[in-house]
């Protein structure tokens, strides 16, 4: 399989939706949501989509990183670093999100 960014960034969208309908644990939803924020905005993408998420907590990309890679085989800081550089590391990148959003 190709490695594809934005099917990640997605794959954790989804999960986070996943999560938030079955009621599932707060901090695993935003770090799923917060992790496909930063693999976008990366990317260059469109990241309107999180800007009505409501509050947010506060985190780091590096607590956000050990709370998804609980998900078996998913490394974001790993694949962080491959992406370009639109910001120039994930703290970076989430700072700058939750400015865009907040």
């Amino acid at each position: 399989m190709a490695f594809d960014p934005q099917q990640v960034a997605l794959s954790h969208h989804n999960l986070a939706n996943h999560l938030r309908g079955a009621a599932g644990d707060i901090g695993q939803i935003w770090a799923h949501f917060l992790a496909a924020a930063v693999v976008t905005y990366q990317m260059g993408g469109d990241i309107s989509s999180y800007v009505q998420l409501g509050a947010r907590p506060r985190t780091t990309f590096a607590e956000i990183a050990s709370i998804v890679s609980e998900v078996d085989g998913v490394h974001l800081a790993d694949l962080v670093d491959r992406l370009p550089k639109r910001a120039p590391d994930g703290q970076a990148a989430l700072d700058e999100i939750l400015k865009l959003v907040g």
